[in-house]
């Protein structure tokens, strides 16, 4: 078993010659197809986890299967909690070539859904896989809907620490709640450790709904280059309307990889 969610559990196997991951959706109405199968199986992207199928189980009635492209690098999380994103020298702080590096492959898949009208709606570190190279492949759309207006309300929302201030408080959705929490990927990634770590979901609640409590904020390492604080925090405005777009972030993310490349180089 690769792992267990509220949607269902994941198993690693072998289909058609390839090796895959393979999520087991119990209870699917006999006509039902769930709507991450059917988003799916549209996508093709570099840093999208590639859909494969969307099989029911023979033998068991109303379990069906979602077979996926099999990442074996594990999550992101993961990675962030193995120091994967520290700074290899040892000096403290975090390597800022391999964030960048990482984000900007986010960035281009989310990018990439959002052109095509996708939205995540649940986009964090555990539903971003790695693959044995180490690139980064966004998955699990339980949540994702199709999406074209400026806003839609919802009920519901993914996880907490990730969600924005108008979708927790109003159930507001839009292309700027992805933005937000890649925001807060960000600051996850230079931080090395979860979002509002230690702390309770009434506090969290708090934090995205009182402006002024600037102790409850996420915030940055104090070595972070300006160009990834400044876009961090843009990202997480509370205005949605206010945030960056994702090209806006992919280019910004380019440019700046390119100065680290330029800094490297100069040192070597």
């Amino acid at each position: 078993m690769l792992g267990r969610g509220s949607f269902g559990t994941v198993y690693e196997a072998q289909w058609q010659a390839r090796h895959v991951a393979v999520k087991v959706i119990p209870n699917v109405a006999e006509a039902a197809e769930p709507i991450e199968a059917i988003i799916g199986k549209k996508l093709r992207h570099a840093h999208v986890v590639e859909t494969y199928s969307f099989e029911r189980n023979p033998h068991k009635k109303g379990e069906a299967w979602i077979l996926l492209e099999f990442c074996g690098g594990g999550s992101l999380l993961q990675a962030v909690r193995k120091g994967t994103f520290k700074d290899a020298a040892g000096r403290g702080g975090f390597n800022i070539a391999r964030v960048v590096g990482t984000a900007l492959e986010i960035a281009q898949g989310m990018d990439y859904l959002h052109s095509r009208d996708v939205l995540h709606s649940d986009l964090n570190c555990s539903n971003v896989l790695l693959t044995t190279e180490g690139a980064a492949k966004i998955s699990d759309f339980g949540l994702s809907r199709a999406f074209c207006g400026q806003t839609q309300a919802t009920e519901t929302f993914g996880t907490l620490s990730h969600a924005p201030p108008e979708l927790v408080g109003k159930g507001k959705l839009s292309r700027g709640a992805d933005v937000y929490a890649f925001g807060v990927m960000l600051v996850e990634l230079t931080r090395g450790e979860r979002a509002y770590q230690g702390l309770q979901p009434f506090q969290v609640m708090y934090a995205k709904l009182c402006a002024d409590k600037e102790s409850y904020q996420l915030t940055f390492p104090e070595d972070t280059p300006e160009p990834l604080v400044s876009l961090g925090r843009a990202c997480m405005q509370r205005d949605h309307k206010l945030r960056p777009p994702f090209p806006e972030v992919v280019a910004r993310l380019q440019a700046l990889r390119s100065r680290v490349a330029t800094q490297s180089r100069e040192e070597s």
